[in-house]
Formats: structure tokens, C-alpha cells, sequence
């Protein structure tokens, strides 16, 4: 109640008082635990405890309620001792309801006297409550609203976010303090500037203040909701500028300017990318550390061979002939192992590099698929595990990162091992389908399958099935990232009894 402005009231009051003839008139207003007095002429009591309202029964009423005699009135018993004036005999008030029909108070006249109000009194009494009604609907709104604006302001003033209002008629309405913080400035009577001048006063604080200007007139000039445009500050600061139209009634009337710093977020997202590296290159070698005794044995092989054909040499007939043609079929024999040898080493570097999986361009699956089967087929071999490739058209080119491409096999390749291994039946299969504008290779295995209850959980992170120690569960999920980064997908395939997984990628 003290927020209402009680001064506009005391003329409701006095003419209340001089119509009625009353010494006492007062508004009384009732809230859940008081009676507030305001207005007051004649009248000391400023508010008193709900349970000895004055006008408790009397705002219950729809019309004007008179108490002739105070003496001989129960209900009015407690009043001479609740507001220390025993001598009060008259009571008389009009009830102040709201257009919605709510009771907040009464207006009310009192007198030392026995004694009644003529019917032009109590019209003109009821009159008056309307008008103090009135007024206090009005001062209850705009206490409502000066409440709002100051909470908004704090919020916006709290905001991470500087904010420019600007009103229909190009003034700025309204800044928030992070404006002042984000460009380090402070402009004294900001309120009603015209916006551009604003733009112009802080247009130096950007690397490319053309470009913040052109932007500025790019927004001013379209319709709707802008996307957020990056922009770097001379500070080596990140914003994200963009604009939004108020509407009222579906009519602009005006605009909410908005500069959000998003340098932490960039710098959360190079980390976050930096980690996901980390994670690639740790599932890559972990790949690599699956295969490392195949290769090893792979490359064993033919040095062997190597290291036999020398001791020929070393040793051989004396005959130039015969020693000819030793050396001939030597230097083939070594020829063919060397190139053995050069795949195996060109799919491990193929595999290990850090290229980002970005850098697509059109390669023969072909050569990829056997520059990464080659430090794979001893490890199946070797476990008993049948590894058939079907056949496909050797020319089909797609369009992706070798790299990305043969991380997702080599990921493919050790899950349908660790499936096939325990079964009777061993073999892994992978098939290379056309189907237009994509490729799909598929890897099928013998296992005994993906449970149904599962396989909505076998892409997500550091999900497996594998014992402890064995797998980290990123394989699946960081291969369907790759996958997706290179404009394409990795799926379960649900159209065969075994477990197969598809990668689908663009053609070249």
C-alpha cells in the first residue's frame, strides 16, 4: 500500500467528507493480514490487524451500508475501541469493486452523530467509491508496471547478452549494462539517439568495421529473424550479431539488437574437437595394436624370403650361366616381395596419418579396400577366419577421405573378427553394392548376432559388449561420425540373419 500515490485520493476524500457532512472520511483497503487507511481527514489511524477490520463486513456489500447508530449496532461493538474514538456513533461506506468484480476496499464517512445520509448523499457517495476505484486500478497498474520494468531491467542488465532496443522510430529505447561492459564505453544520454549514430560510435571496435556497418544495413533492411553473424572485435573477441522485430498486433514496432560474446563457446568447441581427435588417433591405434602381430608377421614373410634369396647369391654356383639365371629369378622374387612389403607399410601410413576425414576426394575403393585388408588378412588367416571380399567392379570410385574411410574397415573389420572367432563356422564376408548416387560396402560375419534389446545402444559412446579390458566401445560411434562427416551413414542392416553392417558413401 505504501507505493500508492495516497495524494491523489485526499480529493476524493474531502469532497466525501463535504457532501456527507461527516468530520471523518478515509479509504479503507484490505489486504490478508491488515486494513490500510488512506486519505484520511479527521482520522489518525494509519492500519490496523485484519481481525479488527472497520469495514471487514461492510466490503461484503454491494451497495452503500449505513450504520445509523454505532451504540446499537453488534458488529460495530469493537469500533469506537479499535480505532480509540469511543464517542463515534455514524457509520456510513461505499464498497470499491474492481470491473472484474473484486472487493478491494471501501470508501467510508463517519460522524460523532446519530444520523442518516439522504438519497443524493448516498448516490453521490457511490459515485465517488466508482472515481476512487478507479484511481486505484490505475495506481495499482502502474505500480505493476514500474515493478515489471525494473525486474526486466535487471534481467536484461544480468544477461550475458548486450542487448539495443531500438523503437519504431529508429531511438534506441533501451540498452543493457553489458553493452556498456562488451564495447567498454559509456555514452550519457543514450535514450532517444538515433541507433546508426550508436553503430558509428562503435563500429572501430571491430577487425572489419565495413562489414559490421554493411551488416548493420543488410538487418535494417530485411523482414523477419536474423541468423547470428560472426564477427571479430579488434580484442581478439568472437560476437555473435543479430537482430529480432517486435510486434505488437502483427505490426513491427521495432527492433531487439543483440551481441552475444561466443569466444568462450568457440574455444569449448576447438577443444571439443581437439578431443575428438584425440579419441580418433587413440581408437586408430588401438585398431593398429589388434593387427600388429598380423603385420609384423606380414612383413616377417618376405624379408625372410629376401634374406634367403641373398644367401643364395652369396653362395650359388660358380657357373656365369646358372649364376645368371639365379639372379634373375632372385632380382623378381625380390621385386615382388619388395611391393608386398610397400603395401603393407603404404596402408599402415594410409591408416595412422591425422588427416582430417574434410579432406574428401574421389578414390578407387579398391585400392583402399586392399591397402587396408593387407595388414588384416594374417590376423584371420592365422585365427582360422575365412575373409572373402565379393566380387565388385574394380573401376567404382567414392567420394571421401582414404583415411576416414579405411579407419571405419579397420574398425569393421575387428568387430566382425572378435564375432566370429568364438563360432563353429568362421568367416567374414564384405560386399561392395552400387545403388546409384551411393556405395555401400557391407560386413557380415558368422557371429551369433546383435541382441534386439541392444542395438538402439551399439553406436552410442563407450558402449560395447566386449569384456573388460577388451573394447572401449568409441569404434562404432566414432566410425558412424566419420561417416556422417563424409556424407554418408554406417548401419546395422536388419535384412540378414547375421550381423551386418552397412557403410553407405557418396560416389565419386
Amino acid at each position: 500500500m505504501e507505493r500508492i500515490a495516497e495524494e491523489r485520493f485526499h480529493p476524493i476524500t474531502k469532497l466525501a467528507s463535504i457532501i456527507c457532512e461527516t468530520p471523518i472520511a478515509f479509504i479503507s483497503i484490505l489486504d490478508d493480514i491488515q486494513e490500510h487507511f488512506l486519505a484520511r481527514i479527521g482520522f489518525d489511524v494509519v492500519v490496523l490487524p485484519i481481525e479488527k477490520s472497520i469495514c471487514g463486513d461492510v466490503i461484503e456489500q454491494d451497495d452503500v451500508y449505513i450504520v445509523s447508530d454505532i451504540a446499537k449496532d453488534e458488529r460495530f461493538s469493537q469500533l469506537q475501541a479499535a480505532i480509540g474514538k469511543p464517542e463515534l456513533r455514524f457509520y456510513a461506506g461505499a464498497p470499491l469493486m474492481t470491473h472484474n468484480k473484486v472487493k478491494l476496499g471501501v470508501l467510508c464517512v463517519l460522524d460523532y452523530l446519530p444520523r442518516e445520509l439522504n438519497q443524493g448523499q448516498q448516490l453521490s457517495l457511490a459515485t465517488l467509491a466508482e472515481h476512487a476505484i478507479i484511481k486505484l486500478e490505475d495506481e495499482l497498474i502502474k505500480d505493476e508496471l514500474n515493478l515489471a520494468v525494473v525486474r526486466l531491467k535487471t534481467l536484461i542488465d544480468n544477461l550475458n547478452t548486450a542487448i539495443i532496443l531500438e523503437s519504431e522510430f529508429r531511438s534506441i529505447a533501451a540498452i543493457n549494462e553489458k553493452f556498456y561492459e562488451l564495447f567498454d564505453i559509456r555514452i550519457e544520454n543514450v535514450i532517444g539517439r538515433n541507433v546508426f549514430d550508436l553503430f558509428c560510435t562503435i563500429k572501430s571496435a571491430f577487425k572489419d568495421p565495413d562489414a559490421f556497418m554493411r551488416k548493420v544495413m543488410e538487418y535494417s533492411l530485411s523482414e523477419g529473424t536474423s541468423q547470428g553473424y560472426e564477427i571479430e572485435t579488434r580484442n581478439e573477441r568472437y560476437l555473435e550479431f543479430s537482430y529480432t522485430p517486435i510486434f505488437v498486433d502483427n505490426e513491427a514496432r521495432g527492433l531487439l539488437w543483440i551481441f552475444k560474446d561466443i569466444t568462450e563457446k568457440r574455444e569449448s568447441e576447438r577443444l571439443i574437437e581437439i578431443h575428438k581427435a584425440q579419441l580418433v588417433m587413440s581408437s586408430k591405434m588401438a585398431a593398429l595394436g589388434e593387427v600388429a602381430a598380423g603385420i609384423a608377421h606380414e612383413i616377417n614373410n618376405p624379408l625372410s624370403i629376401i634374406q634367403s634369396i641373398g644367401y643364395v647369391l652369396k653362395h650359388g654356383s660358380k657357373d656365369s650361366l646358372v649364376r645368371d639365371t639365379i639372379v634373375r629369378e632372385a632380382g623378381d622374387r625380390i621385386e615382388q616381395t619388395t611391393k608386398r612389403i610397400t603395401r603393407i607399410i603404404k596402408g599402415l601410413l594410409q591408416f595412422a596419418r591425422e588427416a582430417e576425414p574434410e579432406q574428401k576426394m574421389n578414390v578407387m575403393i579398391r585400392s583402399v579396400l586392399d591397402d587396408t585388408l593387407s595388414f588384416v588378412q594374417e590376423r584371420f588367416q592365422h585365427h582360422g577366419i575365412q575373409l572373402k571380399v565379393e566380387d565388385f567392379d574394380p573401376t567404382l570410385q567414392l567420394h571421401c577421405s582414404p583415411t576416414a574411410l579405411s579407419q571405419i574397415l579397420i574398425n569393421l573389420l575387428s568387430n566382425a573378427f572378435d564375432a566370429a572367432w568364438p563360432s563353429t563356422d568362421k568367416w567374414v564376408t564384405i560386399k561392395v553394392r552400387d545403388i546409384g548416387k551411393v556405395l555401400e560396402i557391407e560386413v557380415s560375419d558368422s557371429g551369433q548376432g546383435i541382441p534386439f534389446a541392444i542395438r538402439d545402444k551399439i553406436m552410442q559412446p563407450f558402449f560395447t559388449t566386449k569384456e573388460v579390458g577388451k573394447g572401449s566401445g568409441l569404434g562404432l560411434s566414432i566410425s558412424k561420425g566419420l561417416a556422417e562427416k563424409m556424407g554418408g551413414r554406417l548401419f546395422l542392416s536388419l535384412e540378414t540373419p547375421y550381423t551386418s553392417f552397412v557403410l553407405e558413401l557418396p560416389k565419386g
